[in-house]
């Protein structure tokens, strides 16, 4: 069923956390490129924020929505609603944003270092950065949550966990190989963990 009829390009559909909006960045013919939101049956859409150059998003809660912001370097910025008030959180941030399950934080690859990225979260409550893992490999920006809270990243054919709780290190999980995959990337797992699903490059 299709939901938009809009003339622009529209990226990065998002279910918004109370389920009645799909949150998305439309790029307007003028180079505009903002944050919006679609009624989930479909109709006029409403600008969720002023903030150009938003590149990808996430949902904290109701209220909070985190984006990447291109600009030279790019940042990681929280979008308070209804106030629409602005507030930077990090630079040079990686373009995987995600809520970690079960807690009040967003998730983010810190790609300051030249030589190994870092995973961190960001807790609103104490405007804080705190130290997850460092990435798959030296410099890795995509990974996801399962449902459980734990992380998974590909490296090369290779899919990896860790889980903050019981694990010092990154795990071997599976090798895709077999099933002719040589490389992936980004990768995201279904509401029941049951499935996995990936982007492979060629």
């Amino acid at each position: 069923r299709r939901l938009t009829y809009s003339p622009e390009s529209e990226y990065s559909p998002t279910v918004t956390p109370n389920e009645d909006f799909i949150s998305c960045i439309i790029l307007k013919r003028n180079g505009e490129q903002k944050l919006w939101q679609y009624p989930k049956y479909g109709a006029i859409p409403s600008k969720l924020s002023d903030k150009d150059k938003v590149g990808y998003h996430t949902w904290l809660n109701d209220s909070s929505v985190y984006a990447f912001i291109l600009g030279s370097p790019n940042t990681l910025e929280a979008i308070l609603l209804p106030s629409k008030d602005i507030t930077k959180v990090a630079s040079n941030p990686g373009v995987t944003l995600q809520k970690i399950p079960g807690e009040e934080k967003i998730s983010f690859v810190d790609m300051s270092s030249k030589k190994r990225w870092e995973i961190r979260a960001y807790n609103p409550a104490t405007n804080s950065i705190e130290d997850i893992i460092h990435t798959v490999n030296s410099k890795s920006e995509f990974y996801t949550w399962t449902p459980s809270g734990v992380l998974l990243s590909g490296d090369g054919h290779k899919l990896y966990k860790f889980n903050p709780k019981t694990d010092t290190d990154w795990i071997e999980l599976a090798d895709l190989n077999e099933y002719g995959i040589k490389k992936f990337t980004r990768l995201a797992v279904s509401p029941n963990a049951n499935l996995i699903a990936i982007v492979v490059t060629e």
